[in-house]
């Protein structure tokens, strides 16, 4: 035997697929209007058969039968207002790296801690150290200053800076009668006689100072040298700078005598300064072939 629970549902199921079978209401009354909305009202026997049929107008059943209710729902009321704008949600995550902007123009030269000056003295009488030669040349110095350097390379004085020279000669000489002849290895100068020099040397050497503000003579007697060969770039510094480890790393300078055909080569290498027979020599005694 069913439940009352049962029986009600099973008539409820079927009241319902009556009522909205392709929109059309069938033993149920018209929807009715009240507080919450639209009401369905049907009555249904208490007992099997269970048929039910539309309620009465005045929402009645008869004799044996119950009345039950569905709410089909009220109609929508007009759309509000639209509400106030809320606070702005956190930032979303980075996008994508842009391309790389346009090259911009270049900017201006920086500075360098290399500085070079030159300086040309025309030299007279410059006496040969053996005293075999009086020589008249050009001399050009180029001194380049590169930069500091360990104090310790200028006996630990509180700036030290490094440097390189070219130095180059382009001139003549004029023997001496009876000065020993410059190979070193016997002999004197006999007679006067005349011939073109030329040679180039490189060296370098340290200082306490970074200014080349110094003066390299355009002319020069070489009685009174204003600096030795070797000591020449060093003018180039001003007066008050000291320097430290004056060296010529390189150097060749040739002597042709054009009267006698002798030619004599003072050079590092091989490490004799011209003090041998293969460097050749001036000795005043003509060579010439015939």
């Amino acid at each position: 035997m069913l439940s009352k629970k049962m029986k009600i549902g099973i008539v409820a199921a079927a009241a319902v697929a009556l009522v909205g079978v392709a929109g059309t209401v069938y033993a149920a009354d018209k929807p009715s209007t009240g507080l919450y909305g639209n009401w369905i009202h049907v009555c249904v026997d208490k007992k099997s058969p269970y048929t039910w049929h539309r309620g009465n107008a005045d929402n009645s059943c008869p004799s044996g039968q119950t009345q039950m209710h569905w709410y089909v729902g009220a109609t929508p009321g007009p759309k509000g207002d639209t509400g106030a704008a809320g606070p702005a949600g956190p930032a979303g995550p980075a996008g994508p790296k842009g391309d790389t902007g346009a090259t911009g123009p270049a900017g201006p030269a920086g500075t360098s801690d290399i500085a070079t000056v030159t300086g040309t003295t025309n030299v007279t009488n410059w006496p040969e150290s053996s005293g075999w030669a009086t020589d008249a040349f050009v001399r050009t110095v180029v001194v380049t200053k590169h930069g500091a350097v360990d104090n310790s390379h200028c006996s630990g004085a509180p700036d030290c800076f490094f440097y390189t020279f070219t130095l180059s000669d382009n001139g003549s000489f004029t023997t001496v009668d009876g000065k020993p002849t410059p190979n070193g290895t016997g002999g004197t100068i006999s007679g006067v006689s005349s011939g073109t020099m030329q040679g180039v040397a490189k060296g370098q050497f340290y200082a306490d100072s970074d200014q080349l503000t110094g003066t390299i003579p355009v002319s020069a007697n070489g009685s009174s040298k204003p600096a030795t060969t070797t000591a020449w770039a060093t003018l180039a510094l001003p007066g008050s700078a000291h320097t430290y480890g004056v060296t010529l790393k390189a150097y060749s300078w040739t002597y042709a005598d054009t009267q006698t055909c002798e030619t004599w080569v003072d050079q590092i290498n091989p490490g004799d300064d011209g003090q041998s027979a293969a460097d050749g020599n001036i000795t005043g005694v003509v060579a010439c072939s015939s």
